[in-house]
């Protein structure tokens, strides 16, 4: 079903009519709305996954993923973590969760999510100036200590 996300849509609601009560239904629906670029309406979906099982970390990813690419950092930083809280061990969050705090200008604590990002990626860097998610708010001025993993 690769790009066929109407059609892909159209199968979830099938599976929705069958089982309502479904978190992964829930989820699946949450998805294809997002890759129609349907934001809103996928953290509907989403909000229904967390009712059914608040546990379900995927969800509260993209909920914090949706809040980050609409400027809601803190929301999505609260986001990322409650979903971090129930699966730490997947470096992407750690990421996201890093540039929404970057955005929201507490800079204090960047440092953690982005350090636990680069173990679980296994990346090393050295002494260098701040990617182009960083530059949008410092304007690149600012260096980061090396890293040594």
């Amino acid at each position: 079903m690769l790009g066929r996300h109407e059609e892909a849509l159209q199968s979830v609601n099938q599976a929705l009519e069958i089982n309502p009560k479904d978190p992964v239904g829930w989820y699946g629906h949450g998805a294809m709305l997002y890759y129609l670029g349907r934001g809103r309406e996928a953290l509907q979906s989403f909000a229904k996954v967390l009712t059914i099982n608040p546990d379900f970390y995927k969800a509260w990813f993209d909920v914090g993923t949706i809040f980050l690419e609409q400027g809601l950092d803190n929301e999505a930083v609260e986001s990322f973590d409650f979903g971090i809280q129930r699966n730490p061990n997947i470096p992407e969050p750690w990421n996201n969760r890093g540039v929404a705090l970057m955005n929201s200008a507490d800079m204090t604590r960047h440092w953690h999510p982005l350090r636990k990002r680069l173990k679980l990626s296994r990346v090393f860097v050295s002494r260098r100036r701040t990617s182009n998610l960083c530059r949008g708010k410092n304007n690149g001025d600012m260096d980061f200590p090396a890293i040594t993993l």
